[in-house]
């Protein structure tokens, strides 16, 4: 085989060898990303159902209210 294209093979394998490392961190990282769904949809619906059952709040809010000219 001339030497030039054994240099193409090995640059040809080299690629494929880096493209088979890139594939199996997606391989490692999409089943942590499914479970972190996952979560996120378990705790979303458990905020909804806590929702109701929240006692009253005992604060006023401040945001939009005018000074009062008491003091």
């Amino acid at each position: 085989m001339p030497r030039q294209t054994m240099l193409i093979q090995r640059n040809c394998n080299q690629s494929l060898r880096e493209k088979i490392k890139e594939l199996r961190k997606h391989d490692h990282a999409f089943p942590l990303l499914v479970e972190a769904d996952a979560k996120t949809l378990d705790l979303t619906m458990e905020g909804i159902r806590l929702l109701p059952i929240l006692p009253p709040l005992n604060v006023n809010p401040m945001r939009g209210k005018k000074p009062t000219e008491d003091a």
